[in-house]
Order: structure tokens, then sequence, then C-alpha cells
């Protein structure tokens, strides 16, 4: 083929890196999305099926605390702003509340919206480079995606292990269904871990720019003949390309085994000391709230304190 270029020390075609690094990627994190959120609805109504409306309830609960917490900031902002417009304030809020009950669809509808273009840029030459910015535009799902990971995955899987280990009666179904929400939330943890680490990483590097194709400049034709100069740049971000992903890889393994063993263990002291243990975890996020609201040095307001009890809370995990 045409497009097919040796990149380095393997031939990396254009359709291929697109597929590796931009249609696989966000396909895998909607299905592992997608699979969190519908197995822990599934979990909590059977749940009330077996007569455990508590559990039902808190399993419930952590699916719409990330739109809960973003519900709070919104609404704090809006009196911030126009605390003396009281009608203008009323019809906000009650757009947000309904928008809490729909939230978490947020990122499967950014992922449905995105994917095309990626689908786009893989199967065609034409705008491939204008469709992949539509897929890294910047957008608030991925906020949303990191709340969701540490406040949503992570207490659930806490939560349903807790039940496992401290239920006497055995419900083949509901233990098959709490074992596959836990699946889906350490892949979801694993998976919101290593994108954030990677963004972070690529912000402060040089070579971000060259990270929507294998190569630097646009021409009419992306893969006509170019300078030594330019060849050996495209060569370059071929080899990161291709050590990033294994990178990506070994780092998504090492965070799943990771955070597996380290929730089991929350799981395994809570369901033993039980009202103890979350008597040590408010002490804990209060001590490194009050030690963060001390180390800073500008003025707090609501949104930054909230900040400080979001990072104290992911610190116990």
């Amino acid at each position: 083929m045409e497009s097919d270029r040796h990149l380095g020390p393997i031939t990396w075609p254009a359709w291929l890196y697109v597929l590796v690094f931009y249609v696989l990627p966000m396909t895998l994190d909607l299905v592992i999305y997608a699979g969190d959120l519908v197995t822990d609805l599934r979990v909590a109504h059977l749940h009330y099926l077996n007569d455990s409306p508590s559990w039902g309830f808190w399993t419930v609960f952590f699916v719409f605390l990330p739109a809960i917490l973003c519900f709070v900031v919104c609404v704090y902002r809006l009196f911030s702003k126009h605390s003396d417009e009281v009608p203008y304030v009323l019809k906000w809020m009650a757009i947000y509340i309904v928008c809490v009950f729909f939230f978490p669809l947020y990122p499967i509808f950014r992922y449905l919206r995105v994917l095309p273009y990626a689908l786009m840029a893989m199967c065609s030459d034409r705008n491939r480079e204008e469709n992949l910015l539509q897929c890294k535009e910047p957008s608030q799902a991925k906020t949303f995606r990191f709340l969701e990971a540490f406040l949503e995955s992570t207490p659930q899987f806490i939560l349903q292990a807790i039940i496992l280990l401290k239920s006497k009666e055995s419900n083949l179904i509901l233990e098959t269904t709490q074992l596959q929400a836990m699946i889906f939330s350490l892949l979801s943890i694993a998976m919101t871990v290593i994108t954030y680490e990677q963004d972070a990483k690529e912000e402060g590097r040089a070579l971000t720019k060259h990270k929507v194709l294998p190569q630097e400049k646009k021409r009419k034709d992306p893969w006509q003949s170019e300078t030594p100069e330019e060849h050996e740049e495209r060569e370059v971000v071929a080899e990161e390309a291709r050590v990033n992903l294994l990178e990506k890889v070994l780092r998504f393994i090492a965070w799943l085994l990771l955070l597996t063993g380290r929730l089991f263990a929350l799981a395994l002291f809570a369901s033993i000391f039980y009202y103890y243990f979350f008597v040590l975890a408010a002490v804990h996020m209060i001590a490194v709230t009050v030690y963060l609201v001390l180390k800073t040095p500008v003025d707090l307001d609501f949104k930054t304190i909230i900040i400080f009890i979001f990072f104290s809370f992911i610190s116990l995990c």
C-alpha cells in the first residue's frame, strides 16, 4: 500500500496507527465504562429484590455521587455569581437537578460522538488529521471520568466486597453480578489512572505536537517524499509510539494488580472492624484536608476545599 511506510524499526501504516492509538482505546474505555454502569445498576436492583434495600441504596448512591458533586459545585458557582437573581437561580437549579439523573450517561454520549471521527480517520486518508483533532478536542467528560473512577468505582468495589465477605446466605445470581461489577470497577480505575498519567505526561513533552499522526507537517499528500530531517523526526515519533504502547499495557496490568490488592485489603479490614474502619477513614480524610488547607498559600474558597476533600479520599485508596 502507498500509505504503508517504514517508521523506525517497524512498518506502521496510518490506519494501524489510528486503530491502535485512537479507535481501540476509545472503544475499550467505552465498553468498560458502560459495563461498570450497567452492572452497578443491576447489582442495586438485585439487592432490592433480595430484601436488602440499604445495600441497594448505597450502590445507587455511589453511581450518582460524581454527578452530585458536580451539582454541588455548579450550584455554588450559580449562587456566587447570581445571588440576587432568585428566579434565575431556581430555574438553573431545577435544570441541574434533572441533569444529575442523566449525567452518568454523559461519557457514553461523548464516546459515541467522537468515535465516528476516529473510524473515518482509520478508513480514509481524506481529512485524517482534522478527524483526529476532533477526537482530541478537550471535554469535561474526562474530568467526570476521573471523578467517576474514584468516587464511584473505588467505593463501589469496596462496598460489594464487604457485602460478599459479610454475607451468610448464598445467592448465585447476585454474587455473580457483584463479581462482574467489581471487575468492571477495577478496569475502570486502572484505565482512568493510566489515561490521566499519559495526559499529564504529554502536556510537558516537546513531542506532543507530533501525536496527531506519525508526521509533523501538513501536506497535500501526507505520504509524499520528505526531507531526511523530517524522516528522522518521524522515526523518533514511531519509536516513541511503540515504546509508549508497551508502557501503557504494562502500566495498566501493574495498576490492575496494585488496585486489586489495596482495595481487597481495605474491604477485608472494613468487613472485620466495620465501624472502626469508617471512623479511621473519616479521621484520615479530615487530617489530610486540614494539612492541605494549612499548606495552601492562596485564599481558600468552597471549590478548593471540595477539591482537598476529594484528594484526601484518593489518598485513602
